[in-house]
């Protein structure tokens, strides 16, 4: 079964490259010939481009070892590669991301309607963080910047988290354990210069938002975030999935949740869900096996319903529980009508290691989702007693 679409997707990669206009600083080192690593790869046929899991607890130390990727640099998917997107996007220091998933072949993805689907042991996760307009002496690069290819993969105790940076060039990637820095400027989607230290955050990080050891699992592997057309195909991702024999237990199309675009023209509330479920709620949540962070501010989208969720648990007129001192002075995480005497704005804005929110994967401004909860704040026509 063929899956990846390649000629369209590529045209989707290329148009996307042309018009998108946390960890120590340890080194990499540069990815070695081809001929180094013959005897690992003896008996493995690169040339078919099936994908190669590595053995559990051995991961491959070349992104190329995977066969994920007819083309890495182009990220044209191998064969059973699904390219996927999701409705609403983690912020990440303004870098694009590509994602695709791939199961081994026979295997089934269990639906669940309003949480987490539950992946079938060898799933493979693939995203790829990029910026698509880098500067280089001052001109704009005549090629994305690829930085990271981060993996989640499905073991029999749960999810293992590989990250894969590009250090020469878009045509592999070296697997790193301790994080990295990678400094470099880029034209933002305004068409601004803008620099950036980005941060690849070591393995022990990816634990902080996707949850810890066994509790490890993905984010955007929801029904709201999968209810959309397909990036290569004018399909349904939902359905594709079904038909293609991936996914089974789906209720109708019709009754499916989705999550609205951030910044697109759906209602402010139905926005600001959207939003926080995406950039907040997996940390901020009651689930103690997610990793309750103890604040009592709760923002994952099934909390966040203004006819059912608690004017405290949105943090509304509520003190702070957990933000060790981190309050810029505020009183209340969020005072109606008033998003400057907002405790979450203040930590939105701040750039205080200590301070700022989300404290991993963001060094930049997150401007549109500033905006956004500002916004809302300022809708709030409640007062504090």
């Amino acid at each position: 079964m063929h899956v990846s679409q390649r000629p369209s997707f590529m045209k989707l990669a290329l148009a996307f490259f042309l018009l998108v206009g946390c960890g120590d600083d340890a080194e990499v080192a540069p990815a070695p010939d081809a001929g180094a690593d013959a005897g690992r790869d003896a008996g493995r046929d690169a040339g078919a481009l099936q994908v190669t899991p590595a053995p559990e607890d051995e991961p491959w130390d070349r992104l190329s070892e995977w066969h994920l990727f007819e083309d890495i640099a182009a990220q044209t998917p191998s064969d059973r590669v699904l390219p996927y997107e999701v409705n609403a996007q983690l912020y990440a220091d303004e870098a694009a991301k590509l994602r695709f998933v791939w199961i081994p072949e026979g295997e089934r993805i269990e639906y669940v309607p309003d949480s987490a689907w539950r992946f079938p042991v060898g799933t493979i996760l693939v995203k790829t963080f990029l910026y698509a307009r880098p500067m280089a002496g001052g001109e704009v690069a005549d090629e994305p910047r690829l930085l990271e290819t981060r993996l989640l993969v499905r073991g029999e105790e749960g999810w293992d988290a590989h990250t894969y940076v590009y250090e020469n060039g878009n045509a592999d990637a070296r697997r790193i354990v301790a994080g990295k820095r990678i400094e470099l400027s880029f034209l933002d989607d305004a068409g601004d210069e803008r620099t950036n230290r980005y941060a690849v955050p070591n393995t022990n990080q990816c634990g902080e938002c996707h949850g810890k050891e066994a509790r490890l699992d993905t984010l955007g592997g929801t029904t709201r975030q999968w209810n959309r057309t397909a990036p290569d195909a004018d399909v349904n991702q939902i359905e594709r999935l079904i038909d293609l024999g991936w996914l089974e237990g789906a209720e109708p199309e019709r009754g499916r949740q989705a999550l609205v675009d951030p910044f697109g023209s759906a209602p402010l509330v139905d926005r600001m869900r959207a939003y926080t479920d995406a950039n907040c709620g997996h940390c901020h949540n009651e689930d103690d096996e997610a990793g309750d962070d103890g604040s009592g501010l709760w923002l994952r989208y099934d909390l966040t319903d203004p006819e059912t969720a608690a004017r405290a648990s949105l943090g509304i007129c509520k003190m702070p529980q957990s933000a060790g001192g981190a309050t810029c002075g505020n009183m209340l995480d969020v005072v109606p009508g008033m998003p400057d005497a907002s405790i979450m704005i203040c930590r939105m804005e701040s750039e205080e290691p200590k301070v700022r929110m989300p404290p991993v994967g963001r060094n930049l401004e997150d401007a549109r989702g500033l905006a956004l909860i500002r916004e809302w704040i300022e809708s709030l026509d409640d007062t504090c007693n």
